[in-house]
């Protein structure tokens, strides 16, 4: 009974802290961001540029992404170029996508990567700027080359597709399937590798699902179970399913 009581207290006690350090937690970073209004007011770059950081993660704050809009939109006016890309992906969000792509060009210009990426894509889906394969393309092998995880398994799907090819424009735009040779699936397991590897769970899913079809290299159950595993526990539903049916080969 005693060991039970002493257990019971320490839970008391636990509890207690815990609840201090969240209140202590929250008055301090509410403390920060009064600090930093103060300080956007008289004009500091870097304190506006936070708040609308603060405002788009929702950090110990309710997200508010009309506020980060605001708070953004005035540090890049001001020449905060790092506000650039997150004003792009707050619109890209929104589906305003002429006002994405306004921000995620200034942004790219300056070689912000992850502008570089959506730009890729917005051009590959024609969402706010002309269709373009050949300059989507363009832009994902410099974010690709840069370690983009998500640049380097949009390439390794369209390699693994034939898509990369001068004249693959000509049978996509037709609706027409694509020549074999076409196909370039050495370069896409390179990509599909390089992104899997920093834990992008759409790659993970596709490098075991080629492993596990044998698609242009000799099938290996081991490591498809591992891939799509990977890809599973980083939260890829289509993974969470196949996983199930692979346990059993």
């Amino acid at each position: 009974m005693k060991q039970k009581n002493t257990n019971m207290s320490l839970q008391v006690i636990y509890f207690l802290i815990a609840a201090f350090l969240s209140t202590y937690s929250f008055a301090k970073e509410k403390e920060q961001i009064n600090l930093l209004l103060e300080k956007a007011k008289n004009g500091d770059l870097v304190a506006t540029y936070k708040l609308g950081l603060i405002f788009y993660n929702g950090n110990n704050v309710t997200r508010d992404l009309k506020k980060a809009e605001i708070w953004f939109h005035e540090a890049a006016q001001k020449g905060k170029t790092e506000a650039y890309f997150y004003l792009g992906e707050l619109y890209f969000k929104k589906q305003k996508y002429f006002k994405a792509a306004k921000w995620f060009k200034k942004s790219a210009k300056t070689g912000e990567v992850n502008a570089q990426f959506y730009l890729g894509l917005m051009h590959m889906k024609g969402h706010g700027v002309q269709k373009d394969y050949y300059k989507a393309i363009k832009l994902y092998k410099i974010a690709a080359n840069k370690g983009n995880a998500r640049a380097q398994c949009s390439l390794g799907t369209l390699y693994s597709l034939g898509l990369t090819s001068v004249s693959f424009s000509f049978f996509l735009d037709r609706g027409l399937p694509l020549p074999k040779d076409s196909w370039n699936l050495k370069a896409a397991l390179i990509l599909y590798r390089q992104s899997a590897k920093q834990g992008y769970n759409i790659a993970q899913y596709k490098l075991g699902k080629i492993y596990l079809a044998g698609k242009g290299i000799p099938r290996d159950i081991v490591k498809a179970k591992k891939w799509i595993s990977k890809a599973a526990e980083n939260g890829n539903e289509e993974a969470k399913r196949l996983i199930h049916i692979i346990n059993d080969l």
